[in-house]
């Protein structure tokens, strides 16, 4: 019987230290629209990839904001757009494509959560139409991307983008096709990559309205 003081003191203090734990660090899953930007040469064409869709970040932090190391913090990616029109002579421009992260990015934030750093592999993939895969494409080195944010959940006015643009290439390979090259080879290059969040409805009227009162005060002018 006395030991049942002791044993509740003991859990008490247990429960006590796992309130503190889960007090000092946490989860945090932010998704935000965004537009990915992307320059490359494949199969011989010089063009620039533009495509939009949601990217999530899930960060493992620390009572100071930081991602905790050997955490789980990852992002993943989903961008969704058309081949432009310098495609025409492969006859496949207009044609609609999903650029994607291949693996759950690896993110580091730091400085309290206003820095944060994503590295990724991606993946290309063509479509002759609607659930058809016309070919894929893939590489096997990490792209790296970082940016100013406001918050871990405020990504306003933050733009990922290569720590060295023009500097940082990263080779493409083909995956299964229906264009006859063979699996694995390479067949591009990509480079000058850059991530921007979609403005938020309010913001994106109130660059309208203020884009058109310039206008108007031009025309009477």
């Amino acid at each position: 019987m006395h030991r049942l003081p002791q044993l509740f003191t003991t859990l008490a203090f247990f429960a006590v230290l796992a309130l503190a734990n889960s007090a000092n660090a946490g989860t945090i899953v932010s998704t935000h629209d965004m537009v990915a930007r992307q320059q490359v040469n494949l199969l011989g064409i010089d063009a620039v990839l533009v495509a939009r869709g949601p990217v999530t970040f899930t960060f493992d932090v620390d009572v100071d904001g930081n991602t905790v190391p050997g955490g789980g913090s990852n992002m993943s990616s989903l961008f969704k757009g058309f081949l432009p029109d310098e495609f025409a002579p492969l006859r496949v421009n207009g044609f609609a494509f999903d650029l994607y992260s291949l693996d759950p990015a690896i993110v580091v934030a730091s400085n309290n959560g206003t820095h944060v750093s994503a590295a990724t592999k991606f993946g290309l993939r063509v479509f002759a139409a609607p659930g058809v895969a016309l070919a894929e494409f893939f590489t096997t080195t990490n792209s790296i991307f970082a940016s100013d944010v406001p918050s871990l959940l405020d990504f306003s006015g933050a733009v990922f983008r290569d720590d060295n643009p023009l500097g940082d290439i990263t080779g493409i390979f083909i995956g299964p096709n229906f264009i006859g090259v063979p699996e694995n080879a390479p067949v591009g290059v990509s480079f000058n990559r850059t991530v921007t969040p979609v403005p938020e409805p309010s913001t994106l009227l109130i660059g309208l309205v203020a884009a058109a009162t310039c206008v108007r005060r031009r025309r009477r002018k």
